[in-house]
């Protein structure tokens, strides 16, 4: 009986080992402390206010331009009619509008420029004739000088113009031909010679065409309109 129960005995004790209370001599369950750390996070937000469109408006300026060339001031080009819809075209100035005075004795002064003009041209001539440069051909011994031998207004310092000065009597405003009528009548819708060769052809000659008031070049044995110019001092 004393051996069974020691037995017993045995067994639980291999079963449950003993452990200590306290601070005995068997495992220790650690305690593991977590901490947890808050970050904060900061949006800065961004305001964008929308500004109202600004409307510009060009104000027109009065410019006078000299053409120091020449000595003589642009006269406006007459044009009224807007071809884009950005300012600043012809028709938005009004530089020097045109003025003339008709004298009454063929003649027709430009109150602008100071230029005096035939008020009806002479015909229709080559440009040997109309200048009286000589030519074998078209103007033997230059025997025939339009504008040189033309006495008109008590006046006798006649010359074929310059393309600049041709232009200032154009009116860009009106076709066919481009000039102002009631000022200058009969004019031909026609080129009329100027006294300019030109650079890249000596052979040709600049013409101002009074149907649209552009400017190009023909041979010198063309026949063109002529109208005379005088310096007007």
């Amino acid at each position: 009986m004393a051996t069974k129960t020691s037995l017993i005995v045995f067994c639980l004790i291999t079963l449950f080992p003993l452990t200590g209370c306290g601070g005995g001599g068997g495992d220790t369950l650690a305690n593991t402390s977590t901490t947890i750390s808050q970050t904060s996070t900061t949006i800065a937000l961004t305001t964008t206010t929308q500004v109202p469109a600004t409307t510009t408006t060009a104000s027109p300026t009065t410019t006078t331009i000299l053409n120091s060339s020449q000595g003589i001031l642009l006269v406006d080009s007459g044009q009224t009619g807007d071809y884009t819809t950005v300012f600043g075209e012809d028709s938005d100035y009004t530089i020097r509008p045109p003025s003339y005075t008709i004298t009454g004795d063929g003649t027709v002064i430009d109150n602008q420029t100071g230029r005096i003009w035939q008020q009806s041209d002479n015909g229709s001539y080559n440009w040997y004739q109309a200048s009286g440069t000589e030519n074998s051909l078209y103007n033997f011994g230059g025997a025939t000088n339009i504008c040189g031998n033309l006495t008109l207004g008590g006046r006798s310092d006649w010359h074929l113009p310059a393309p600049k000065e041709l232009m200032s009597i154009v009116n860009f405003g009106t076709l066919s031909p481009a000039i102002d009528t009631t000022i200058f009548p009969g004019t031909s819708d026609t080129p009329y010679w100027t006294e300019t060769q030109s650079d890249m052809n000596p052979a040709n000659v600049w013409y101002v065409n009074f149907t649209d008031g552009t400017v190009d070049t023909q041979g010198k044995a063309n026949a063109a309109k002529v109208r005379c110019v005088s310096d007007g001092n």
